[in-house]
């Protein structure tokens, strides 16, 4: 056992004076491991997800406002965006798309001046509410005109 211990030592000794850090490399693979699957984020439905179109009298100007709620069952950290497609009604033409910004809660907004879009307050349009996540899983809601 002592010859053990001394051999030990004397191969130790010449690395004892080596400045530096020895890094460890596990190589085992932890086979129980098991990823937590993506959920899809989706739109939810409902009086809370809406657009609209009024006017503002300070800015003499017509505004579109989106609204969209989102819901997403393994977190709203994952959600990279929400965009809203803007359609005219009975139609596949689409006239302009947004990202609508994070406002808290699943909650996700913008305004848009008329005179700053290609939309006209008055035109009937379909709007299709977009949401993806950071694992490209994407869920939407689309409205339509009636």
């Amino acid at each position: 056992m002592t010859k053990t211990l001394v051999r030990s030592l004397l191969l130790a000794l010449p690395f004892l004076a080596l400045q530096g850090c020895f890094i460890v490399v596990d190589d085992h693979d932890d086979d129980d491991y098991e990823p937590i699957p993506n959920a899809e984020p989706r739109v939810l439905a409902g009086e809370d997800t809406w657009w609209a179109c009024n006017r503002s009298d300070v800015e003499d100007d017509y505004f579109w406002e989106f609204q969209a709620i989102v819901d997403d069952p393994d977190g709203l950290g994952d959600i990279e965006s929400v965009d809203v497609f803007v359609y005219r009604a009975e139609r596949d033409e689409l006239l302009d798309a947004y990202g609508l910004v994070d406002e808290g809660g699943g909650v996700f907004g913008g305004i848009v001046w008329e005179s700053e879009s290609y939309l006209y307050c008055g035109d009937p349009v379909d709007v299709l509410f977009e949401v993806v996540d950071v694992h490209g899983a994407a869920g939407s809601l689309f409205v339509t005109y009636y």
